[in-house]
């Protein structure tokens, strides 16, 4: 296990890069020539991330006795964009994986800018008044560990048809092997523990990526997408990059006050913790998923014309 926590970054990189190989074996460029015909849909996905969510944290904060850190931890997750695990999800659950891949670089940008100007305007209090997104470290993790994986996968399925399947499978089962390793590092590295701050945390925690997930299907079936569409960008608002909150609360609070321990701390918990509470609740989530369609009718699992 000593061996894992030390190589955790390079475990991540891998994992990523399995994953968007086997993702994209099974994609080709056609699947792409309509998205902008998900126009609507990915508007939406990024209002309910980068509006409703941090509106809803807001409330969330001033209404429950949450430690300092915590609170600011929650506010910075829920200003996240969505990562590549996001579309490793709607790969195994059966989603609309060209749009959860845009959607993805859409928030993605999206946060570049937006972030900043909103953990301003949220938390102006406590974080520093010349806020600045990593922008070379996100560009290039973007480019590195999801459009060339992806490409390249792309490529295998148009040169090696008959290869592209198993290559899919195996490569997809290889990143979750690697994720798993990388669950079980974070649990015994002893990095957080658990109910060091009682019960009410966890729970905020959990119930924050539950509440994501069935609101954003609620509204997404309400206006009418279909059933794997909406719960593509279900996945996508509940699961955050949290290595991203992670590098940017460490980039915040380079200093040694102790308030600005706490706030790391918090931060640093938030984010792992809601990652863990994630993946359990997106494998249920995804199994649920894969259960209902194989319940459809024929007809009724068809894909619909996208609202314009």
């Amino acid at each position: 296990m000593e061996f894992l926590r030390h190589h955790e970054t390079e475990l991540a990189a891998a994992q990523l890069i399995l994953a968007m190989l086997g993702m994209g074996a099974t994609l080709k460029a056609a699947d792409f020539a309509g998205i902008l015909k998900h126009r609507f849909s990915i508007l939406l996905v990024l209002a309910l991330q980068f509006l409703i969510a941090p509106l809803a944290a807001v409330l969330l904060i001033a209404w429950l006795p949450l430690p300092p850190g915590i609170a600011f931890g929650v506010l910075l997750l829920v200003l996240m964009p969505s990562g590549s695990l996001s579309n490793l999800f709607t790969h195994l659950g059966g989603g609309n994986m060209p749009l959860s891949v845009t959607a993805t670089c859409a928030s993605t940008c999206l946060c570049l800018v937006g972030t900043p100007w909103l953990l301003r305007l949220f938390a102006g209090g406590v974080v520093p008044a010349g806020i600045e997104m990593p922008v070379a470290s996100v560009v290039r993790d973007v480019t590195l560990f999801l459009l060339l994986p992806m490409a390249a996968g792309m490529w295998v399925a148009r040169r090696l048809p008959r290869l592209a399947r198993p290559f899919s499978v195996w490569t997809v089962r290889a990143s979750l092997v690697v994720l798993l390793l990388i669950v079980v590092s974070s649990l015994q590295s002893g990095r957080i523990q658990v109910w060091e701050h009682g019960w009410l945390v966890p729970t905020v925690l959990v119930g924050c990526v539950i509440v994501q997930f069935g609101i954003t299907q609620l509204i997404t079936r309400a206006v009418g997408l279909t059933a794997a569409d909406a719960y593509t960008l279900a996945i996508e608002v509940s699961i955050r990059n949290g290595n991203l909150a992670i590098l940017l609360s460490a980039t915040l609070f380079t200093a040694g006050s102790t308030a600005n321990a706490e706030l790391s701390r918090g931060a640093l918990y938030v984010a792992l913790f809601y990652g863990g509470a994630a993946l359990v609740l997106a494998s249920l989530g995804t199994c649920l998923n894969l259960y209902l369609r194989r319940l459809r009718p024929p007809a009724a699992a068809q894909p619909l014309s996208p609202r314009p």
